[in-house]
């Protein structure tokens, strides 16, 4: 529920959590382009696109949570 809150443009909104019986499921935004797995060539980032990606993604969450 916590990611629910967040609102960033590099993180991926969760628009509800619910249950269905004993399984949850969650919404969330849709972005065109794929995953993370589409964009990685030969099955790895390198290494400077995996921190660029990792360092964005833990800034927004700083941010957004006041940790920055």
């Amino acid at each position: 529920r916590a990611l629910s809150r967040l609102s960033h443009p590099n993180i991926v909104h969760i628009y509800t959590i619910e249950l269905d019986g004993p399984d949850p499921y969650f919404t969330m935004e849709y972005v065109d382009g794929g995953g993370l797995d589409k964009h990685a060539r030969g099955g790895t980032f390198p290494i400077a696109e995996a921190v660029r990606i990792i360092l964005e993604t833990a800034m927004a969450v700083a941010v957004h949570t006041g940790r920055a």
